[in-house]
């Protein structure tokens, strides 16, 4: 981590810190189903299910330019580099919650609108949204006094 990048997350814990707000989801790491502390007392929840934007194919995002990008930055992130039509990153989405959810794992993700209504007027979120519906889910402020009472 660059020296200038250590100082933006300081300073983006202490301005949430002064906020009240002492959880976030920063950052994807695919294996990761924990909370971690900073040293503003922040709690960090990665996002551990492909993201979207970085990995589907919309609006400007076709198949070439992501090719130049990739080429040109040498992208990837804990998924790996690809791109996929909506449809296939949906099942992907749909099979990494199952997974997690059998190995009773907590899963956390993060969608954009804009990309799901350029991609497909939010057909496949829909269908990501209805299996999460009838799913447990739990609000991340009860996740840090959970980690709290165990710590």
């Amino acid at each position: 981590m660059s020296e200038n990048t250590t100082k933006y997350i300081f300073v983006t814990g202490g301005v949430l810190s002064s906020l009240g707000i002492d959880i976030c989801s920063d950052g994807v790491v695919k294996n990761n189903f924990y909370l971690q502390e900073d040293a503003n007392g922040i709690y960090n929840l990665p996002i551990n299910i492909i993201p979207d934007h970085e990995h589907i194919i919309h609006a400007e995002r076709t198949p070439e330019w992501i090719e130049k990008w990739q080429k040109r930055y040498n992208w990837s992130d804990d998924f790996g580099p690809d791109s996929y039509y909506i449809d296939e990153w949906a099942e992907l989405v749909l099979k990494q919650l199952k997974e997690n959810e059998a190995k009773k794992k907590l899963s956390v993700m993060i969608i954009h609108p804009i990309t799901m209504y350029l991609a497909d007027n939010f057909k496949a979120v829909k269908k990501i949204l209805d299996y999460i519906g009838t799913r447990q889910s739990v609000f991340m402020s009860d996740l840090t006094t959970q980690e709290r009472i165990e710590s």
